[in-house]
């Protein structure tokens, strides 16, 4: 009974070293689609009587200047339109763990476009917690999304495009929501799930052959 209850502490600590270790060794945020989020997450749909250029705030996420020549919210068509490399700054009035939104080319949109996003602990950019490569996105219409073990409250979202080249954000989301571990975490605790019950396994074969 004692060697019971002392193999059920030994599993328990041992899958906790090894999620932890999991989590340690991906803390960089990965991308998600869009069923990742809870369908309850808020979503900017910058809906504004009149156009109006950048900085723009809506439920909770404010939006800085872009370094392209256009960075204004449209009012015919409620989306924010952007033009040139750049990266644009979203802030957020409390943590979330994911973000994304639906990119699609304007004017002048050769070849896809480089997207990725660098997402941080405080409001002011200095406690970077990782970066990820989104991807290369046409001109089709297309969802971007991340999301990020530790909670953040800024991400920088650069787009590689060209100095001409124009382009668009629609119904930007975000949720407090935690992300699906990456297969290679789960993959990881699995093994030392295996690993911990073959040690109990092995043990209890020991016991069961003493005289």
């Amino acid at each position: 009974m004692l060697d019971s209850a002392r193999a059920i502490r030994v599993l328990g600590f041992s899958v906790l070293a090894v999620v932890a270790s999991a989590r340690a060794g991906s803390a960089d945020p990965i991308t998600i689609p869009l069923g990742a989020f809870s369908g309850t997450e808020q979503v900017v749909q910058f809906t504004v009587a009149s156009t109006q250029p950048l900085p723009y705030s809506e439920d909770g996420a404010t939006f800085s200047p872009y370094p392209g020549p256009l960075s204004s919210v449209i009012a015919f068509n409620n989306f924010l339109a952007l033009a040139g490399p750049g990266t644009l700054s979203v802030t957020f009035a409390s943590p979330i763990t994911m973000a994304g939104f639906d990119f699609f080319a304007g004017l002048q949109l050769a070849g896809p476009t480089p997207i990725s996003a660098e997402v941080f602990a405080d409001l002011q950019g200095l406690q970077s917690l990782g970066s990820v490569n989104l991807g290369s996105f046409g001109p089709a219409r297309q969802f971007v999304g991340f999301a990020s073990a530790a909670p953040f409250t800024r991400a920088n979202i650069t787009f590689g495009v060209a100095p001409a080249a124009s382009f668009v954000i629609d119904d930007f989301r975000f949720d407090d929501v935690s992300p699906v571990p990456e297969p290679g975490t789960i993959t990881l605790t699995m093994l030392g799930l295996g690993w911990v019950g073959s040690r109990i396994r092995r043990r209890s074969r020991g016991l069961d052959s003493q005289p």
